[in-house]
C-alpha cells in the first residue's frame, strides 16, 4: 500500500507523510516498481513514454517580449502532476537550507519556505547581490535529468530513470510548462547549491535560491572576484548568468528580491511588481476583448494561464499585505470583467 498525499485545496501533508512518500518513491527503483507506484500497467506506461505531445505558444510580456510556454497534453500533465508529488517528497528529505522556490507546503513546518521567507533571509544585511540564471529550464538537458536520477538519493535503474526522464522532458530538455520542471530543477541544483553554500559560508554571506533567482547578502560590498567565483560555479554546472539582471545594491536602498523590496524590518511588495501586474491585467483585458475572442487570436490555454497567473499575483499581494490593502483592492477591481 502506497502512501497518498491529498491534493485538495488547502490540504498540506505532514513532514512524516512526505518522508514516507519520498522513501517509497526512491524504493521504486525499477520500471515494474515505478509502474506499480503510479498505478499504471507496464505496457501502458511504456507506450506513454514514447507518445508525449506538447502545445507550444508564446505569452506576451509587458515589456514587449514573449515567453515560450510548452504545455503538455492533458494526460501527460496529469501524470506529471502525480510525479511532482513524488519528486517533492524525495527532495524534502535532502533539500538544502538555501532552497525556497517551488516547494510543497508542509503542515507542521516550523520555518516555512516561500517567496516571503526567501526575502526575509536578507533583512539586516548591508549589501545584496541578485543573480539570475539565463534560460534556466532549457539549460537542463534530458541527459542531466537521467544522470541525476541514476545517482543517490534516487539510484533508479536505467529503465526507470529513462522512463522518468522521458516523461518529464521535451526536445531533450526541461519544458517550461510542465508541472515537474520546477522541482526537477531544484533536484538538479543540489550540487550547485552545495558549492554556493560553501562559498557563502567562506565569505559570511546569506545565500538563497528561488528557482532561477539567486540572492546573496553580506556586510561588505561584492567585488569582481566574488562574481567570478559565483560565475565559475554556475558554469561548472552548465548554467550562464543573465548579465542584464545582475544587480549589486545597498540594502538600505530597498533593493528587490523576487518581487519584494527589503525594508528595514520586513519585506514588502515592490512598486515595480505592482506596475508590472497592472500591465499584465491590461494585456489580459486586450486578449479577452470580444473581437479578439471571435478571431481566436489567442489560444484558450494561454488565456487560462494568464488568468491563473494574475490570480496568483493578486493572492501574493493579499498574502503579504492583507485583504484590506488599497493596492490589492484597486488591482483586484481592475482585473474584474468590464462592468463589474
Amino acid at each position: 500500500m502506497y502512501l497518498k498525499i491529498s491534493t485538495q485545496t488547502g490540504d498540506k501533508p505532514s513532514a512524516y507523510e512526505l518522508q514516507e512518500k519520498g522513501r517509497q518513491f526512491i524504493a521504486a527503483d525499477t520500471f515494474p516498481a515505478l509502474a506499480e507506484l503510479l498505478n499504471i500497467k507496464e505496457e501502458t506506461l511504456r507506450a506513454k513514454m514514447y507518445n508525449r505531445k506538447y502545445t507550444q505558444f508564446f505569452v506576451p510580456k509587458p515589456n514587449g517580449e514573449k515567453r515560450l510556454i510548452e504545455n503538455p497534453e492533458d494526460w501527460l500533465k496529469s501524470l506529471q502532476g502525480q510525479l511532482n508529488k513524488h519528486f517533492q517528497a524525495a527532495y524534502y528529505m535532502v533539500r538544502p537550507p538555501c532552497a525556497y522556490g517551488a516547494l510543497l507546503a508542509v503542515a507542521d513546518e516550523v520555518k516555512p519556505r516561500n517567496i516571503y521567507t526567501n526575502a526575509l533571509r536578507h533583512i539586516g544585511q548591508k549589501w545584496l547581490l541578485n543573480v539570475d540564471i539565463r534560460r534556466f529550464f532549457p539549460s537542463i538537458s534530458y541527459e542531466k535529468v537521467y544522470m541525476t536520477l541514476r545517482r543517490p538519493p534516487f539510484s533508479f535503474n536505467p529503465n526507470a530513470a529513462k522512463c522518468l526522464s522521458m516523461l518529464t522532458t521535451f526536445e531533450q530538455r526541461l519544458p517550461t510548462g510542465a508541472p515537474t520542471s520546477p522541482i526537477l530543477s531544484n533536484i538538479i541544483c543540489l550540487p550547485l547549491d552545495s558549492m554556493l553554500l560553501q562559498l557563502s559560508k567562506k565569505h559570511g554571506w546569506a545565500y538563497t535560491r528561488f528557482i532561477d533567482d539567486l540572492s546573496f547578502s553580506g556586510e561588505n560590498k561584492f567585488k569582481k572576484k566574488h562574481l567570478r567565483a559565483i560565475q565559475g560555479i554556475l558554469l561548472s554546472q552548465g548554467f550562464l548568468i543573465n548579465e542584464k539582471k545582475l544587480k549589486i545594491n545597498r540594502v538600505r536602498d530597498k533593493p528587490e528580491v523576487t518581487g519584494l523590496i527589503l525594508k528595514k524590518k520586513k519585506p514588502d511588495i515592490s512598486p515595480s511588481f505592482l506596475k508590472r501586474l497592472k500591465k499584465y491585467i491590461h494585456l489580459y483585458h486586450i486578449m479577452t476583448e470580444q473581437d479578439m475572442l471571435n478571431r481566436q487570436l489567442f489560444p484558450a490555454e494561454l488565456i487560462q494561464r494568464y488568468r491563473n497567473f494574475i490570480n496568483g499575483q493578486l493572492a501574493f499581494i493579499k498574502f503579504i499585505r492583507g485583504e484590506g490593502d488599497k493596492d490589492y483592492l484597486r488591482l483586484f477591481k481592475r482585473f474584474q470583467p468590464r462592468g463589474y
